[in-house]
């Protein structure tokens, strides 16, 4: 039995079709065959080392034309460009069944943003990761991209003079949901409660020195 000092709980089965468990939100910048370049917003990836995978829709126009051109843009943002990524995620980007031409979001949104390598490239992102697509996977109407990162940009705001980054300062907006509704949270780094950032490894040297302690007992 763990130290929590928390009620004990109980695991128990939750009939949901979805569960977003904390994934940082970020607008998707792709080459789109129609507009030129295109974005739409996601939530769904994750990196390791040099790699990072998102998912999206089969249906979706940005899927569509990354199987193509084999290339997008990770923007991550916090929440002062919610509102551009909400706009961008709810307008479809590609013909709708009845032949209508999809939105021009970059345009219509009136983001400001600059063409790195074919790409768009927000100015207001907090990161930016430019992608090349090494691998595409489907499965059960989701497509999945790997691919490898050409490029990292950063908000020079997060580093600090020595070039390293300034965790404290980052703050992404957090998606998390079930079927029945889906909410935004945010990191409080620095307000009460949230006064340190811990190194990684933090926790397993803390266990450490309490299995020390009670060895000596």
């Amino acid at each position: 039995m763990g130290d929590s000092a928390t009620m004990e709980t109980m695991l128990v089965e939750y009939g949901t079709q979805k569960l977003y468990y904390g994934f940082p939100v970020f607008i998707l910048g792709y080459e789109d065959d129609k507009h030129g370049m295109n974005i739409t917003t996601c939530t769904s990836s994750y990196s390791l080392r040099n790699t990072v995978s998102v998912g999206m829709l089969s249906t979706s126009n940005a899927a569509h034309q990354m199987k193509e051109s084999g290339r997008f843009s990770m923007n991550v943002i916090d929440e002062g460009m919610m509102a551009v990524a909400e706009f961008a995620g709810i307008k479809r980007g590609g013909t709708n069944k009845a032949g209508r031409p999809g939105t021009d979001k970059l345009q219509e949104s009136g983001v400001d943003f600059q063409a790195m390598e074919g790409l768009p490239v927000l100015s207001r992102a907090r990161i930016v990761l430019l992608c090349d697509v090494v691998e595409v996977h489907e499965f059960d109407q989701v497509t999945h991209f790997t691919a490898s990162i050409s490029k990292r940009l950063i908000d020079d705001s997060l580093l600090d003079e020595k070039g390293h980054f300034i965790y404290r300062d980052f703050n992404p907006v957090i998606y998390e949901g079930d079927t029945r509704r889906r909410m935004y949270r945010f990191i409080e780094n620095g307000e009460e409660g949230h006064e340190d950032i811990l190194p990684f490894g933090s926790y397993a040297r803390a266990a450490r020195g309490r299995k020390g302690e009670n060895q000596e007992d």
